[in-house]
């Protein structure tokens, strides 16, 4: 097995180095094997700056690259809250209007079907639960990230129609196909001031980085557009649609999630047999 030494001084040092999850750097089980995590933790070792800003919840998240020892903020809920790796606590977040929430959750309730939400709680993230909504009005709770409905391809159009015919304030709608099903579709609202590109620009101000720090982004989807838009040098992984490859600087195939990681070792590190 070849060792990668890292190439120059400080040079790595200038670079922030950010990925989406899911299709990009995970694997095609949408994990990170043990290689892929040795040999990026060697990476940071080094000087590594590398952070993750995904449309995942945060334990969801967590659970996947946990053992990657990521020393930077990270973007959970396609950048609503962005959370110290480290000590898991919420250092920014963009929040749904609270009425327009609840609105949500009557339309649901209308048609019976289950509102899974994620929220602040003690300066971590806290993922809803049928019992917890029952109390949130008592409770009140107020700082909801985001919000999801999942179910078959009819209930979830018939939902999206009725969200959007309240006109309800301060949300993005997001539709998604289960990429385990194709049968069900998601849901997905979270605040209208979020975003992959917000995300970059807090992380960047949290960790004081200068103007001389040269972001590099990777995506793959339409939710990555304003990721790449922001980033110094756009990456594209795998087939990309056309809304992305306008920023995409760079392409790469997506060979099982480690297209990301063999960039990086060839423009920014040295290998000896």
């Amino acid at each position: 097995m070849k060792v990668i030494n890292y190439k120059g001084g400080s040079k790595i040092k200038s670079y922030l180095f950010i990925t989406d999850l899911d299709d990009t750097f995970l694997n095609m089980k949408a994990m990170v094997s043990d290689e892929i995590r040795e040999r990026i933790n060697h990476m940071i070792h080094e000087g590594l700056q590398f952070s993750f800003i995904t449309a995942r919840d945060w334990n969801s998240a967590y659970k996947i690259v946990k053992g990657i020892e990521i020393n930077l903020p990270v973007a959970v809920f396609n950048g609503a809250a962005v959370v110290d790796f480290q000590s898991h606590k919420i250092l920014e977040g963009y929040y749904i209007p609270i009425e327009s929430f609840w609105e949500i959750v009557n339309i649901a309730n209308e048609h019976q079907l289950k509102v899974n939400f994620n929220y602040k709680n003690n300066d971590r993230v806290q993922k809803g639960s049928k019992i917890i909504l029952e109390k949130a009005k008592k409770n009140k709770i107020r700082d909801v990230f985001s919000c999801s409905i999942v179910s078959n391809e009819e209930e979830v159009l018939n939902i999206h129609k009725k969200i959007l015919e309240k006109k309800l304030l301060g949300v993005k709608i997001n539709l998604y196909n289960d990429p385990n099903n194709k049968m069900i579709k998601i849901l997905d609202i979270v605040s209208l001031y979020s975003s992959k590109g917000v995300a970059i620009e807090r992380i960047k101000k949290i960790c004081q980085y200068t103007d001389d720090t040269t972001v590099i982004a990777f995506g793959n989807g339409e939710n990555d557009v304003e990721m790449l838009k922001e980033a110094d040098i756009g990456v594209g992984v795998g087939n990309i649609p056309n809304s992305l490859s306008k920023y995409a600087d760079i392409y790469l195939e997506y060979n099982g999630g480690t297209s990301i990681l063999e960039f990086l070792e060839k423009y920014f590190y040295e290998r000896r047999d």
